[in-house]
């Protein structure tokens, strides 16, 4: 069989099997009980349902895969795990999960929460418009919230830099431009709620409630708390950088900027940590100094809202005036406590934590109290009660021009 008559044996085999599970998901009857979080291996979702389900919400994060800096435990299911044994070998049940995971979330989903595309059945075959028509049938609420490279349209991003960073973290996504464009306006036409983050600024037509970040980390989990952590100090200064993708957290430079710092004498223990497990990161964290998230990419990510949580003065870029200004008037970033820096003024900016510890202690307790009051399974649980309440309508949570007020409640 030659290569071009087996890709159509392959496309006409995807085409039967998408048949068959749209048939049998017309026959289910929808119990409409569970939140589902899914649809790609975010740690958010595992923490997010993690979060309701310590306050009795039927929550689930059902996922296809785990990436390997998280562990299995930080979620739910994998779609493997709904596949029961009976049906045979490994590999026909990894063959089978997809669809029984999608025929799961019609079964028991009221609301899905997930990347753009849905929660990744029928759209990771371009079929998103058929996913979204079965789960308005079925009357389940979807909420989208941008991940990442689901979502990221290169070409329509305003600060070139971060282009240039992303295009290197995610080469293939620069040729896919027009394919995520469209996936992204289905999603915001589809979408009871739809909610873009720090991505807002850049192409999206829509954004139902404003944040800088919605990521939630439970401390009680790691027998962490908000209280100041013992710390031994020392001559040496620990400073820990742990990017996922070099490019748009900008490694390069924050190497350049410590290389030079040590050459002019300060003692400085450099801690470059890549493709570490979660809860290993974590360990490391809670032991330094200054942490540094990224300096290309405006905005912040879950791993500085870990610093921030320990009390660990961090720096980000909070990006230009446009960004601190719409996440100023419209949410709490005026609140932040991070200490915003970009290649050129992150020497500085390290120069002076280096050298002034009371202010690295004065920065650590307001991180921790940031932390506490906006990014706490607490507040989170908050955030999703308000939601709730809106029926998840995006026109109804997007008329309000500022709710930052429902986090106060943590």
């Amino acid at each position: 069989m030659n290569p071009h008559a087996f890709n159509r044996f392959q496309r006409l085999l995807a085409l039967a099997y998408l048949l068959i599970f749209f048939a049998l998901s017309l026959l289910v009857f929808p119990k409409r009980k569970v939140i589902v979080f899914g649809g790609a291996p975010i740690v958010k979702f595992g923490r997010w349902s993690s979060a309701l389900k310590s306050i009795e919400y039927d929550s689930v994060s059902l996922v296809p895969s785990v990436y390997s800096i998280n562990s299995k435990d930080q979620f739910d299911y994998i779609w493997l795990d709904l596949v029961p044994k009976f049906f045979g070998p490994l590999r026909a049940r990894k063959i089978l999960a997809p669809g029984i995971a999608y025929l799961w979330v019609i079964r028991n989903a009221r609301v899905i929460c997930s990347p753009v595309g849905g929660i990744s059945f029928f759209g990771w075959f371009g079929l998103e418009n058929l996913e979204f028509y079965i789960l308005k049938m079925k009357s389940i609420k979807i909420v989208t919230v941008t991940g990442g490279g689901d979502a990221y349209m290169l070409g329509s991003i305003h600060d070139p830099s971060l282009r240039i960073g992303l295009q290197a973290s995610y080469p293939e996504r620069a040729r896919m431009h027009v394919q995520v464009e469209k996936s992204v306006r289905r999603s915001e036409k589809y979408s009871d709620l739809f909610i873009a983050s720090q991505m807002a600024l850049d192409g999206f037509a829509r954004n139902d409630f404003v944040t800088p970040h919605m990521g939630a980390v439970n401390h009680q989990d790691r027998g962490i708390d908000f209280k100041k952590l013992p710390k031994e100090y020392s001559d040496s200064i620990k400073i820990l950088h742990a990017p996922n993708h070099k490019h748009f957290k900008g490694t390069s430079f924050i190497q350049d900027v410590i290389e030079k710092l040590c050459s002019e004498g300060h003692k400085i223990d450099f801690l470059l940590l890549e493709g570490l497990e979660n809860s290993e990161l974590m360990k490391k964290l809670a032991e330094i100094d200054i942490a540094i998230d990224q300096v290309i990419m405006p905005g912040y990510s879950n791993f500085a809202i870990e610093a921030l949580s320990l009390g660990i003065p961090t720096i980000a870029n909070l990006g230009g005036p446009e960004f601190r200004q719409v996440m100023g008037r419209y949410s709490f970033l005026d609140e932040c406590p991070l200490i915003s820096s970009t290649p050129e003024t992150l020497y500085k900016t390290l120069s002076v934590l280096i050298k002034d510890q009371e202010l690295r202690d004065s920065i650590g307790a307001k991180s921790r109290e940031f932390a506490r009051c906006r990014h706490s399974y607490r507040s989170w649980q908050n955030l999703w009660a308000y939601f709730e309440e809106n029926d998840f309508d995006g026109k109804v949570i997007s008329s309000t021009p500022n709710a930052s007020f429902i986090y106060q409640k943590a």
